[in-house]
């Protein structure tokens, strides 16, 4: 067999390695899936394994797309482990007889008469499974499993060619691994409530700054009096929008530096030009409506939507001969937050 089976196993044994690593089950089944597949594929021929491989991996990459995710000692991740262990030692331990006639019933359920065809059919339904479930939670491991399982069911389709199948399935264990560890990235630099760069991802945009900066900081004006009167989903929904407004109109890159705060890294030394897109920033902001649901007073119950105003406070400073590094600076745009806070909030004030 070509090496690419053997790349296709390696990757695959890497993904279920490193999906463990970071607790993404749903990702080291499909790895232990695709590393199966590779493994049915170093038989020259359709022979028992392969057979077995046909009838069984179908199936159970539709039950691993429908499991939800959980602990491993949560009732449903020990099931399907269970399951697959169960198969498995069927396939290696069971007489041939035995093996022959399960893989004969499980193929006989696959859609159509192909059954390649109808395994490739039974992917795409657990391919359809991972879709709805990431339009529902926009999470990336669900559309990392539907694009690996979509180049398992091309796979199955180019069983009889095999490198065309092999690299498929190699392709497969790649995009685990990448949605790993961009899932991994976003965990650890962008923030999970506005979607900003974190105050993580700013700390080491200060560092990779050079000489021509200016730094915004911004706070939400009266929020904690907001979260005490329409509780804390209103407050979320709030600084969504707020930080989707950052992004927009201030013409600068806006970090999520933590609670109401927000800092927005001007690339440019020009302290007007800064302070216009702050400006521009501030009066969106005020303009803006936003729909919330508040939390009925003394119960979880959400009331009936309603639109909402809020404001922002900015404090504006530049790099210069007396603030030389992002610290002093950013300390400096904080003292002039502190300074459009007194003077009334809803402004913005440069630092001096």
């Amino acid at each position: 067999m070509p090496a690419t089976v053997w790349i296709s196993l390696t990757l695959a044994l890497a993904a279920l390695v490193l999906g463990f690593f970071f607790h993404r089950q749903r990702l080291v089944h499909l790895s232990v899936l695709i590393a199966l597949l590779s493994a049915a594929r170093l038989e020259a021929t359709m022979g028992h394994y392969a057979a077995a491989a046909v009838a069984f991996v179908p199936w159970l990459c539709l039950v691993v797309a429908a499991v939800p995710e959980s602990r491993w000692l949560a009732r449903p991740q020990l099931s399907l482990m269970l399951v697959v262990a169960a198969l498995l030692a069927l396939v290696v331990k069971a007489p041939a007889h035995i093996l022959i006639d399960v893989t004969r019933l499980f193929r006989a359920s696959l859609p159509g008469e192909d059954p390649l065809v109808g395994a490739a059919w039974i992917s795409v339904a657990a391919v359809l499974l991972c879709l709805l479930r990431y339009v529902l939670r926009a999470a990336i491991a669900e559309a990392t499993a539907a694009i690996s399982l979509l180049l398992v069911a091309a796979a199955w389709l180019r069983w009889w060619h095999g490198l065309q199948a092999d690299t498929l399935l190699a392709a497969a264990a790649v995009v685990i691994l990448l949605g790993i560890l961009y899932g991994s990235y976003r965990m650890a630099f962008i923030d999970a409530l506005t979607g900003l760069p974190n105050r993580r991802s700013l700390d080491e945009a200060l560092e990779r700054l050079g000489n021509r900066y200016t730094l915004a900081m911004v706070d939400v004006d009266h929020f904690k009096q907001f979260n005490d009167s329409h509780g804390h989903a209103a407050g979320d929904i709030v600084l969504r929008e707020v930080g989707a407004l950052l992004r927009r109109h201030s013409g600068g890159q806006a970090f999520r530096y933590g609670g109401e705060e927000f800092c927005v890294v001007f690339d440019t030394q020009d302290l007007a030009r800064a302070m216009e897109g702050s400006e521009r920033a501030r009066l969106a902001l005020e303009k803006t409506r936003i729909r919330v649901r508040p939390a009925v007073s003394g119960s979880k119950k959400l009331s009936k939507p309603q639109d909402v105003s809020v404001t922002a406070s900015f404090g504006v400073a530049t790099r210069c001969n007396e603030h030389r590094r992002p610290r002093e600076v950013l300390a400096v745009a904080d003292k002039a937050l502190y300074r459009a806070k007194g003077k009334g909030r809803n402004r913005v004030e440069s630092g001096r």
